[in-house]
């Protein structure tokens, strides 16, 4: 006689399910290690939905995304003397039409505090944020949006 996971095979025996049904015991041990696979996950998921200040006044601590110019070419370098971008983890980015020094002293990683001190009339309104660089001390006020760069 012939065994396939561990059960006879053979003719008139029919072949033993695949995969054969967990114990309870192996299904609570599992289950166990699924939920704690599942809670060690969720400071990571919720890192990626960081909040952003909503209300003025309100501030938040984000990362450092990027930084770069303004002006990207369609395969995503930068554009010199376009002015100045930066995006945090958060999915805030701030631009400006000058070349700002603060902003370009930046670099991946850094947390940075940021306050929402004006929120614009406009459709949809322009944010406007006060960003101060924890690591170089550097404070700047930006939008996340320009009109008009000259």
């Amino acid at each position: 006689m012939r065994y396939a996971a561990g059960r006879p095979t053979g003719p008139g025996i029919a072949p033993a399910p695949f995969p054969a049904p967990l114990p309870a015991r192996a299904r609570a041990r599992l289950g166990a290690a699924l939920l704690a696979v599942l809670c060690a996950a969720a400071p990571v998921a919720a890192r990626a939905q960081e909040e952003r200040p909503e209300r003025i006044g309100q501030c938040v601590t984000t990362r450092v995304a990027a930084v770069g110019s303004r002006l990207t070419t369609p395969g995503g370098g930068n554009i010199p003397n376009s002015g100045s971008g930066i995006s945090f983890t958060n999915g805030v980015r701030q631009v400006s039409c000058r070349n700002e020094l603060m902003v370009q002293r930046a670099r991946k990683d850094d947390r940075a505090r940021l306050c929402l001190v004006r929120i614009g009339s406009g459709i949809p309104p322009t944010r406007t944020y006060n960003t101060t660089n924890q690591r170089t001390g550097d404070s700047w006020t930006l939008s996340d949006r320009v009109s008009g760069c000259i």
